[in-house]
């Protein structure tokens, strides 16, 4: 999963890598390649007016009740700064 998504990040020279799994966030990051992760795109969408606090909220439990696991500390960061 991890090591080809980051190989068809080199191939088709994508900008930004999709990725949550710690592992392979640090090696995309030791080849320099931009990541993000899947409350970084529901961040951006709510930045950016496309989706309410309500929807997000209803998107994470969402995530979680489908067995995604964020650590308590980065949900509190994350919902602190939604706007």
């Amino acid at each position: 999963g991890e090591v080809e998504a980051i190989n068809l990040c080199f191939e088709i020279k994508a900008p930004l890598l999709l990725i949550d799994e710690k592992k392979g966030r640090k090696i995309a990051q030791s080849y320099k390649i931009d990541i993000i992760g899947t409350l970084g795109v529901l961040s951006l969408a709510n930045k950016r007016n496309l989706k309410n606090k309500r929807e997000i909220n209803d998107n994470l439990s969402l995530l979680i009740k489908n067995n995604f696991y964020f650590s308590s500390d980065i949900i509190l960061y994350f919902l602190n700064q939604l706007k």
